[in-house]
């Protein structure tokens, strides 16, 4: 999506971290530093920290949120064969990393806080 989560600014899960575990938070911010992290070692975000990141992107950075962003159409089970074929549209519409996939109730939630945001 976009580069928010490749920040090294101190965030409430640095800080968790750090206390409960010193040196492991250490070893992974000093891999993050250096560019030098390997694929094993990432952690795949969280629903709730991609749709967090996605409405940062809609809110700071609109035009790249509506370039990039893929709706898919409503489904109540993406695990049955129906809500595999929407899915499996939507990620065919991802053509370069930068695009992302957003649940119609997800991209309705963005669109209700974009119409309530004021810019000052």
């Amino acid at each position: 999506m976009s580069d928010y989560r490749q920040s090294l600014a101190l965030g409430g899960t640095d800080i968790r971290n750090m206390v409960c575990d010193y040196e492991a938070w250490l070893f992974e911010r000093k891999l993050k530093e250096a560019g030098d992290v390997p694929p094993w070692f990432e952690k795949e975000p969280s629903p709730a920290a991609q749709f967090g990141t996605a409405v940062h992107l809609a809110l700071l950075e609109p035009d790249e949120y509506d370039k990039y962003a893929i709706e898919m159409p409503y489904c109540p089970n993406f695990t049955l064969k129906e809500g595999r074929a929407i899915k499996a549209e939507a990620e065919a519409q991802c053509v370069t990393p930068k695009h992302f996939i957003m649940r119609q109730e997800q991209a309705w939630a963005i669109k209700q806080i974009r119409g309530n945001f004021f810019f000052a």
